[in-house]
């Protein structure tokens, strides 16, 4: 027992003597398998970015796809802007798809209402031969040309359809040529009715309604009425039901047609049923009760007429026709001598549109230059011209259905939409030229720059390594060494674990590249959600500033009393709106800009700083390590072996940082010459850019003066609509003063007649008692 208890105090004694290098021994195994795990890391990060280029050829192949499913799914905008990418790729030109791409396109194209868009494409469709979709190619570009009228290109489809079908053309293709020469002007009246009859009598299903309606038409320019009754017969109640909401409008057509010949033939009965049938969903159907109505009133059913008339101002309240169905109602009532009732819907039309007509005779009355006016009206909306904004509520109805105040307002919404695309791409290509000016072009391309990240967070782990091997060597060395000798070794390793600290504190594996990435994102939405709500502010003092101009011109009538008062408050509401606009230029630019600082959030640049604390602590490291070496030749047994293992680990570590740095640069390298490739081609669509931005100011300036134009004779038409409204009601309430009168005076002379004939009678009666007295 006495040996047993020697032989376990003498291995006490042996490892309190070794257990320094023991703790070393551990501080290195730990070195090691951190190595292990960054090697790996590092091989991921490099089969990751061996991944290779895609080609142009490749990047087209695959926006080809995307378009093409955009057009499936029926987003037409979409499907063309990435096909247009497809097909104006070079490297594409000779692909198997580019001939199903320019068809998707000019359709695409096509179907958004672009056909001058849309010829070009099919145009190079058509150049290219034989494809599977030359037959469709043909029709679209065929519906295009009669679309905008283009003659000379609607005879060389003809032909081209000639040479593909041979005389088994498809049915479209003969109600395009058909509708074609229906809408030539340079042929005689007569020999283009009769050609486009003989067009559409060979048109066949599925545009057999089409053709009848035409057919009608032409019978009645003709001056064929009865005639006409045939075709507009045929599409409205003959033939298999319609298919389709294209169809069974043209059928409506047709039916509307077929009542109004039969109500200009004088066969009332007809034009009543033919009413009758115009569906009530269907938006027609205010106008055909109006017709109806009137179709009552030729047949003397003014009861029937009444009822009618009735039901447009409940069912259509805002439609320009219910103020003439409510004038209808009191010529009705008063000829069913109902006076009180016809004077009260006389009143209503007067009461409701009288001030109408006056406020617009103010708005077009009180400038020396009205169109001038209009054009300011139009320039200080901000955004697209709205009728809304300069007439009454009641008289904007009435505008917007005129075909020309349509096409002029369509007109300035495509000229503000197509100002603010130009705006956003170039505050785009702003941001792409910042991106591939940053970082070396890293921060264009986010899975390289996360490559590139991933390939420093290793770096930072291997520095950290290295400082874990400099330490275990460190305190080798510290046992080694005298005490007298230790200073400078103390020294170095303060130095070195002062910025350890710090390194410490950078991201080492992709999760925690990751988490930063959020954290940083994080703060800039913070400012981004300011700035949203800045701008919904600016937005509400903008329509502050617009409704009180509202207002102003709407009760300028009222306020014409006090014009120099109403001038000061127009002036500080164009200072107050130039003040908005100055914000807004200010908040879109500082939207640009956290734009730009979120691009940059843990961009190349930010991983510059990591890079130079990396750099220092390698340097403490090593000048911990120059000064642990001096005790090399003093350490022996497990402290020389520490200071071996270190070292090999220290190599290992430094293959480490050269793969991982080689990776990074790649990376960089990469990125720069994708970058250069990019901003060529970012540089050439900004000179487009500017092209389209000196186009569209032209064609601003002229088309501004146009529509102030168009908008001043429109609002004059619908003025000189409300005045003879009113005259109408005006004439009615006179109607029905003198129909009182008439009626008056008629009981006047009938009670007259009565009473001379009662005075005859009496005076009879009076001579025959006299006669008896005497």
């Amino acid at each position: 027992m006495i040996l047993r208890g020697t032989r376990i105090a003498a291995a006490a004694l042996a490892t309190a003597a070794f257990a320094p290098g023991l703790a070393a021994a551990d501080a290195l195994a730990e070195t090691e398998n951190g190595l292990l795990a960054a090697e790996r890391r590092l091989a991921e990060v490099e089969r990751l970015g061996r991944g290779e280029d895609e080609t142009p050829a490749a990047r087209a192949a695959r926006k080809f796809e995307v378009g093409e499913a955009q057009y499936l799914l029926g987003d037409w905008m979409h499907a063309a802007v990435v096909l247009s990418d497809a097909v104006d790729e070079p490297a594409f030109r000779e692909a198997r798809q580019r001939p199903e791409a320019l068809f998707l396109l000019a359709d695409a194209l096509r179907r958004q209402g672009a056909c001058g868009a849309a010829r070009p494409r099919y145009a190079e469709l058509l150049a290219l031969g034989t494809s599977a979709r030359r037959g469709e190619a043909i029709l679209g570009a065929l519906d295009c040309a009669v679309r905008d009228r283009r003659a000379e290109d609607v005879e060389a489809l003809i032909a081209e359809a000639e040479r593909a079908w041979g005389a088994d053309a498809p049915s479209e293709v003969r109600y395009l040529a058909a509708k074609a020469l229906f809408q030539r002007s340079d042929l005689a009246p007569r020999e283009r009715s009769e050609r486009a009859a003989a067009a559409f009598a060979r048109v066949g299903k599925p545009f057999q309604l089409q053709a009848a309606y035409f057919q009608g038409v032409i019978a009645i320019q003709q001056g064929n009425l009865a005639g006409s009754l045939e075709w507009f017969e045929s599409c409205a109640r003959k033939g298999p039901p319609p298919e389709g909401p294209r169809q069974e409008e043209v059928r409506e057509l047709c039916t509307l047609a077929l009542a109004r010949v039969h109500g200009e033939m004088g066969d009332v009965s007809g034009a009543l049923d033919a009413y009758a049938a115009v569906p009530w969903q269907s938006p027609r159907f205010p106008e055909a009760l109006y017709e109806l109505a009137w179709a009552y009133v030729k047949a003397q059913k003014y009861e029937q007429a009444l009822r009618t008339a009735s039901f447009i101002a409940e069912l259509a309240p805002d439609s320009p026709l219910a103020p003439e169905a409510t004038v209808l109602q009191g010529h009705l009532l008063l000829r069913l001598g109902r006076h009180a009732e016809a004077t009260d819907a006389y009143n209503h039309v007067i009461n409701t549109y009288a001030p109408v007509r006056d406020e617009l005779d103010a708005i077009l009355s009180m400038r020396e230059d009205p169109v001038r006016y209009f054009n300011e009206i139009i320039g200080r909306q901000g955004k697209a011209f709205d009728v809304a904004t300069v007439l009454p509520p009641v008289a904007v109805k009435w505008a917007s259905t005129q075909r020309e105040v349509d096409v002029a307002l369509d007109l300035v919404g495509s000229l503000d939409r197509a100002r603010r695309e130009v705006l956003a791409s170039r505050e785009v290509a702003g941001r792409i030229e910042a991106l591939l000016a940053r970082g070396r072009g890293l921060d264009a391309f986010p899975a390289l720059r996360r490559a590139y990240a991933s390939a420093e967070a290793v770096e930072n782990d291997a520095a950290l390594l290295e400082g874990a091997a400099v330490a275990a060597a460190s305190a080798a060395a510290e046992r080694a060494l005298p005490s007298e000798r230790r200073q400078p070794l103390l020294r170095a390793r303060g130095e070195r674990t002062a910025l350890e600290a710090k390194v410490r504190t950078l991201p080492r594996t992709q999760d925690q590249v990751d988490e930063r990435v959020v954290r940083m994102r994080a703060r800039i939405d913070q400012v981004d959600r300011a700035a949203f709500q800045v701008g919904h502010l600016l937005d509400s003092i903008h329509a502050a500033v617009t409704g009180t101009e509202l207002w102003i011109e709407q009760h300028r009538t009222e306020i014409e009393s006090d014009p120099q008062g109403r001038q000061q408050l127009a002036e500080e509401l164009r200072q107050h709106r130039e003040v908005v606009v100055g914000y807004e230029g200010e908040l879109r630019a500082l939207r640009q800009e956290i734009a730009l600082v979120r691009d940059a959030a843990a961009g190349a640049d930010a991983l510059g700083e990591e890079a130079r604390l990396r750099a220092e602590y390698l340097a403490a490291a090593d000048a911990e390590r120059a000064v642990a070496e001096l005790a090399r030749g003093a350490a022996a047994g497990p402290d020389r072996e520490a200071l071996a293992r270190a070292d090999a680990l220290r190599e290992r570590i430094a293959g480490l940082r050269a793969r991982a740095e080689a990776a990074r640069l790649g990376f960089a390298a990469d990125a720069a010459r994708r970058a250069g490739e990019l901003r060529d081609r970012v540089a050439a669509e900004q000179v487009a850019l500017a092209g389209h931005s000196g186009a569209l100011d032209g064609v601003q300036g002229v088309a501004k003066d146009l529509v102030g134009r168009i908008a001043y004779r429109s609002f004059q038409e619908v003025r000189a609509q409300f005045y003879q409204l009113v005259l109408k009601a005006d004439v009615g309430i006179v109607d029905v003063a003198w129909s009182r009168k008439r009626l008056r005076l008629e009981r006047i002379q009938q009670l007259s007649q009565q009473k001379a004939g009662e005075i005859e009678q009496l005076d009879r009666e009076y001579r025959g008692l006299a006669r008896e007295v005497d």
